[in-house]
């Protein structure tokens, strides 16, 4: 049932609201004031002044509107899209101890949508629909109807109140406002606007530009409310004054003594000279300044009233609080500026306020005044182009940004300048081997004493220096001592009328040297642990250099290390310990990479195995030759006696002749033995 009733009464509100468009979207210049439409309805011009709820003393012209406990007045507003409206009810009626009167909000949109608002009773309404619950913020524009009830299920009183619906703005952000002057000395719709404000700053500084077929009346600017101070209230974070200041009254906070309220919009209202600006002509810009009275920092609510007088026109204002100039950061400022060419200069600038102009001054050590010369937007940055200066000099230069309020930010840096130094240079070849060198050509500038060469390798480096002939050419013969990647670089380290300079980084590779080794046997044949000797040379004929020999059986394998001599050549002898063929292979080894490897073809010989008489003349000429000469006397074994004699005649041509006498002379001993005792029988 209560949803029916309250469809059929927006749909009712909803007929008046287009009405009521009607009127404010008349053709004539001259709109009313707020007006009474009759039963509980008003019109109201537009975000201007207070209306009054059951006020009694209230100046002449204002108009008042009774509403008893139970009863409800609408107030027809023309908004605009995209704005904040700050919209809050105060009064006589805000008691916080012993609340007897409860007034509440109900809003309703041009498109229908519909907002409830409705505190306890003795707390301040207000009306927001924004995130931080502070303002209203309109999604299209027309007419809203703001619906006031004093709610009979919580009020028991009929307490005064002033309703206030005023636009917001921010400070340090410009606004535009069409304005139309008086016509017959009456005010018409564009002829005064009012707005609101608040800043915790302690300087304020309000700027009116007018253009030249509009001539203002006045900009009055008006505290209006200081909670920290005991001035108004705070609701939800945005100070609000009390009734009495909206109704015109005055007071002091008890923190610094400053003034508050008077706030009026009227030609004959009260302003505070100092707090207000007048055009003498058409087109006069305006502007006020403010200085908050010393003492602890708060945020505070203001109204600003923009009057205007005659003509029509556009006045553009701006509220400042950030006085901090324009912030310079120049871009890669230069280090160094080489004579007979221009330098660039490129700043990037931040302002809270428009920049309006750029410039750099400068001067050389040897100059007597500053010059000037402008810098010039391009994209986000501001550059100019300093004129050529000559070599041997420093370069002061102070870059310069001024806002459109007049602040001039500034930062000062400089320059040395000095001849520019080229240096080019190049190998003859990116590859060689090691032993050889390898040529490096450059040019430099002409005039230069001396250029240093490094070269690096890894952790290596080497640096020598070479002196550029009078044309600037110079050459250089290196011979890599390291294997691998070299970088090669032309430096040169100043002076006084030319600048540090390098080339660009020159690549080039050592490999090793090749080598070549052949080898020869002594012997293509050895018996059993007898010796064989392999000999060779190594190509390039270098002295020290490693030479591994390899000894290969089917069954074992046997390394030779020996070194080259002054010739390159190499030998190595072995007694090969098993029997069979064998192989034999040199290769070059050098652990410092500077040559390298290389092996030899394959030799192959052939080792006898010992026979027994092989064995026995080795036997026997150990016994023969100390200390196995001690050891034949005890030698016993009919096995060995039978070998000894039965290979006695094969053996004797084999055998050294000292051994073959002694084996011989005992022979022809036995023999005649033997004969002697044949005669005797």
């Amino acid at each position: 049932m209560f949803n029916h009733i309250w469809e059929a009464k927006r749909a009712s509100y909803l007929s008046l609201i287009a009405i009521i468009a009607l009127l404010f979207t008349s053709s004539s210049p001259i709109l009313p004031v707020p007006s009474v439409l009759g039963d509980g309805q008003m019109s109201v011009e537009k975000p201007l002044d207070p209306l009054y709820i059951n006020c009694e003393d209230t100046k002449p012209g204002i108009i008042n509107v009774d509403m008893d406990i139970g009863e409800q007045w609408n107030f027809y507003y023309r908004l605009e899209a995209g704005k904040r409206y700050h919209i809050y009810i105060v009064g006589d009626w805000v008691d916080f101890l012993d609340p007897q009167t409860d007034y509440d909000i109900f809003t309703y949109a041009p498109d229908g949508v519909e907002t409830w608002h409705t505190e306890s009773a003795g707390l301040p309404e207000h009306v927001a629909n924004d995130k931080p619950h502070q303002f209203f913020e309109t999604a299209v524009s027309g007419v809203y109807n703001f619906e006031i009830v004093n709610d009979k299920r919580d009020s028991n009183g009929t307490d005064a109140a002033v309703f206030m619906l005023i636009e917001h703005i921010e400070t340090d952000v410009w606004y535009s406002r069409h304005f139309v002057g008086r016509i017959n000395d009456k005010p018409v719709f564009e002829t005064l606007w009012s707005y609101e404000f608040t800043t915790d700053a302690d300087s304020i500084h309000v700027i009116v530009n007018v253009s030249d077929t509009l001539d203002m009346y006045e900009a009055r600017l008006y505290p209006m409310a200081n909670p920290a101070g005991d001035v108004g209230y705070n609701i939800w974070g945005v100070p609000v004054p009390s009734g009495e200041l909206l109704q015109g009254e005055t007071t002091r906070d008890n923190m610094t003594g400053a003034v508050y309220g008077g706030y009026n919009t009227t030609i004959e209202g009260y302003r505070a000279s100092e707090l207000m600006a007048s055009c003498e002509y058409k087109g006069e810009d305006m502007e006020i300044w403010f200085e908050k009275p010393e003492g602890p920092r708060s945020l505070v609510s203001y109204y600003l009233v923009l009057i205007a007088e005659r003509g029509e026109g556009d006045a553009d204002f701006y509220i400042q609080t950030d006085f901090s100039t324009p912030n310079i950061t120049l871009v890669e400022p230069p280090e160094r500026g080489y004579a007979a060419e221009e330098t660039r200069i490129e700043a990037s600038i931040s302002s809270v306020s428009e920049v309006r102009s750029v410039w750099a001054e400068y001067i050389d050590d040897g100059g007597e005044t500053w010059e000037k010369k402008a810098l010039s937007p391009d994209g986000d940055l501001y550059v100019c182009d300093l004129p050529p200066f000559p070599a041997g000099v420093y370069v002061n230069y102070t870059v310069y940004a001024r806002d459109e309020f007049g602040s001039v930010g500034s930062v000062e840096a400089g320059f040395p300048v000095k001849n520019k130094v080229t240096l080019d240079c190049e190998v003859a070849r990116s590859e060689l081997k090691m032993g050889q060198e390898v040529e490096v050509r450059g040019t430099a500038t002409p005039g230069l004493g001396s250029v240093a060469l490094r070269f690096t390798n890894g952790d290596h480096e080497e640096r020598v220096e070479v002196a550029p002939d009078a044309s600037g050419v110079f050459t250089y013969l290196f011979k890599p001592s390291l294997l691998g990647e070299w970088d090669l670089q032309a430096l040169f380290s100043g002076s006084e009328l030319g600048f540090p300079a390098s080339s660009g980084l020159i690549t080039f590779i050592t490999e090793s040297a090749p080598t070549s080794i052949v080898g020869s046997l002594s012997s293509s044949e050895v018996k059993q642990n007898d010796q064989i000797t392999v000999s060779g040379t190594v190509a390039p004929q270098i002295q020290g250099l490693t030479v591994e020999v390899a000894f290969a059986s089917p069954t074992s394998y046997h390394v030779e290390t020996v070194v080259t001599d002054a010739d390159g050549g190499f030998s190595c002898s072995f007694n090969p310990p098993e029997a069979g063929a064998w192989s034999v292979f040199a290769q070059v080894r050098d652990e410092s990479l500077r040559y390298a490897q290389s092996q030899s073809g394959l030799m192959e010989f052939f080792v006898a195995p010992l026979g027994p008489l092989d064995r026995v003349t080795g036997a026997l000429g150990m016994m023969i030759t100390p200390p196995y000469l001690y050891l034949t006397i005890g030698l016993t074994g009919v096995g060995a006696a039978l070998a000894v004699f039965k290979g006695r005649a094969r053996l004797i041509p084999l055998l050294p002749s000292s051994i073959a006498r002694r084996m011989t002379r005992g022979s022809r001993k036995r023999r005649t033995e033997q004969r002697y005792r044949k005669n005797r029988r």
